[in-house]
């Protein structure tokens, strides 16, 4: 009986090993079948069709559940009509591929960008695939399809993450074409304010090496016509001298979608965290104005009280416009914390900010200081060696 239970303990291990394997040659066959899969799709390869669909197919369509026939017939028609009419055909992509598989299955996710011209505009729209595979001999073969399309806070998710690639790449064309015209970017180079054309002009002389970015904590917030995107981003790289850094910036990005479609031009307010001692210092860099910077401060002062840290200091240097909305979340955030019995100063106010502060008469409600060394003593009652802030990166 014990070797019996012996030989099955082990025919069971070695079950669960070989099912678990799934390596990276494996999914980069699996990747290459879906391309081609998307790619005969688009030509209305009917043979070559005929060999990705399971004879027991079913996939869920906008017009209900499809069949192998049916849905080989949708594909054949949409490309005849395309071919017809290629003025009007859209062009699709395929990325961020996520698979898993065993020797047997294999499940494949990835977003799909659609970009095409109705009436003369260009017009961009984002869904997500879901195909589960089963191999039939010495191939793959596709058993059931789903698919929607992407909301708003998916787009932007996505978003992100193309961002962090670009700058990974140095990819100067998606800055020039997801920014809008008017929009503010914190140097990862030198930390300074740059509108999109200084960004770009940065980025094309930068010598720094960007090995990982990495996005965590991302959260999304859609009002209107507006969208705030707050996180954290991790960066591993190696600067212009050699010199390996690991930074973890907090920031937030105020995002505005483009016309036609549901793409999205990026306008940010960058919030940067370091400690002093005791003191939380956070540096503002860009719009503090309503839909956008507004809540990725909101969010970074109500994280830090629940953190138990409410000894803040705002340095409002970076500052470029601030609006009614962002000076009612200053007032809100020193509420917050006194009531918690931390303390909001604010050091280096611009002129304009300081004229709009006097108008308002907030400078009887807040202690603000010109020297930030004066306003650190203050939370303590002694001068604090000050930590430079680092550059900040996107």
């Amino acid at each position: 009986m014990k070797h019996v239970l012996v030989v099955s303990l082990l025919i069971l291990s070695t079950t669960i090993i070989a099912f678990g394997q799934c390596n990276d040659v494996d999914k980069k066959k699996l990747e290459a079948f879906d391309r081609a899969w998307g790619e005969a799709g688009q030509r209305g390869d009917r043979a070559f069709l005929q060999n990705v669909f399971a004879d027991n197919y079913v996939g869920l369509s906008p017009a209900g559940m499809l069949t192998k026939a049916q849905a080989i017939d949708a594909a054949v028609k949409q490309a005849d009509r395309d071919r017809a009419n290629p003025q009007d055909a859209a062009k699709v992509g395929h990325d961020y591929y996520m698979i898993s598989c065993t020797p047997v299955s294999a499940t494949i996710t990835h977003r799909n960008v659609i970009a095409g011209k109705t009436e003369g505009k260009e017009w961009t729209n984002y869904t997500r695939s879901v195909h589960f595979l089963e191999r039939s001999g010495d191939h793959w073969v596709v058993v059931s399809n789903a698919g929607q399309p992407l909301n708003d806070e998916g787009a932007l998710l996505y978003l992100e993450q193309e961002w962090n690639d670009a700058s990974k790449k140095g990819d100067v064309t998606w800055f020039e074409r997801n920014y809008a015209g008017d929009a503010t970017d914190i140097s990862s180079r030198t930390g300074l304010v740059h509108t999109k054309v200084e960004e770009i002009a940065s980025m094309k002389s930068d010598k720094q090496v960007l090995d990982s970015l990495e996005l965590s904590d991302l959260n999304v917030r859609v009002e209107g016509n507006a969208a705030i995107v707050t996180g954290i981003n991790s960066v591993k790289g190696h600067d212009a001298k050699g010199q390996a850094f690991d930074r973890k910036t907090r920031n937030g990005g105020l995002k505005l979608p483009g016309e036609p479609g549901r793409s999205f031009k990026v306008i940010n307010l960058y919030i940067n965290e370091r400690r002093v001692g005791k003191v939380t210092v956070l540096d503002l860099k860009g719009r503090v104005r309503v839909g956008g910077g507004t809540v990725a401060l909101h969010r970074s002062i109500r994280t830090l009280v629940e953190e138990g840290k409410t000894q803040i200091l705002l340095n409002l240097s970076g500052v470029t416009h601030i609006d009614s909305s962002g000076l009612g979340e200053l007032i809100s955030s020193h509420i917050t914390v006194q009531n918690k019995g931390g303390e909001i100063k604010l050091a280096h106010l611009t002129e304009r900010l300081r004229d709009l502060m006097t108008i308002t008469k907030l400078l009887t409600v807040f202690d603000v200081y010109d020297d930030e060394p004066q306003a650190l003593a203050t939370f303590t009652g002694e001068l604090m060696r000050i930590v430079e802030p680092q550059p900040l990166l996107i």
